[in-house]
């Protein structure tokens, strides 16, 4: 594998978002506040819908679909993820599938252009628990094995020292995974789409594929990430940094 792709926008931030019922004390906006530590909660076990409605005027496109590790869609749960022009005629986006314990992530050929996306639930065993809900297109940037990178843990240790020059250590908590990658783009257009990403994510977690297939919740390191360095007409690099964040 030669590229990664990042998945930065979820169309849930500029939607109107419904669901068939919502505990208030968990409630469906943390379906799409990029923390992955706090659950959207429903109040039966009935069939479920969880629905965004772009608008009239459509915003994004979508081919990536993410719910991360935390949610309760196992145990014979049945997923499926769903697109519609008129909220009348639905579409499989992905053809319905068993939930499974874990990170679940679907990723289509082909990014759709549509105002209404949904995902179903059926023969649910528990109450559904979703930590956060992804919709998104994915951006893909090629060929950086040629040009190096870094990945691994990297600790997550505050180290300060005494005026005697003793070392003390505080545990901030768990190793969190760690990317960086030498980015050289040959066009101004994949420049552009890499800036939307920069300007988008000052701030805010997004997810990466890496090259090794995993999607990891990352940010930046350096939310001041830029300029890019022109080597030469038409070339444009920059060190992309990124790092965990944990739940």
């Amino acid at each position: 594998m030669s590229s990664i792709s990042i998945l930065y926008r979820n169309i849930l931030e500029n939607s109107t978002v419904t669901t068939t019922n919502e505990n208030t004390d968990y409630p469906k906006w943390r379906l799409h506040d990029r923390d992955v530590g706090k659950l959207f909660k429903g109040t039966s076990t009935a069939n479920h819908t969880i629905k965004a409605d772009q608008g009239a005027t459509i915003q994004h496109d979508a081919d990536t679909l993410i719910i991360p590790a935390g949610h309760n869609l196992y145990g014979g749960a049945q997923i499926d993820w769903e697109y519609s022009a008129n909220d009348a005629d639905w579409y499989d986006m992905a053809t319905a599938w068993a939930g499974a314990a874990g990170q679940i992530v679907k990723e289509i050929s082909g990014a759709q252009t549509k105002r209404y996306w949904r995902l179903v639930l059926t023969s649910l065993a528990a109450n559904p628990e979703i930590p956060e809900l992804w919709m998104g297109e994915r951006l893909e940037l090629s060929n950086v094995v040629p040009w190096g990178y870094q990945e691994g843990t990297k600790g997550n240790i505050n180290k300060f020292e005494s005026l005697s020059g003793r070392p003390h250590f505080l545990e901030l908590g768990e190793d969190r995974e760690y990317r960086s990658y030498d980015i050289k783009l040959y066009s101004s257009a994949d420049r552009e789409a890499l800036e939307l990403f920069l300007n988008h994510s000052r701030g805010k977690p997004f997810w990466l594929k890496d090259m090794n297939g995993d999607w990891l919740f990352m940010c930046l390191v350096d939310p001041n990430i830029g300029p890019f360095s022109r080597p030469g007409l038409d070339r444009h690099n920059i060190q992309l940094e990124m790092i965990e964040v944990l739940p």
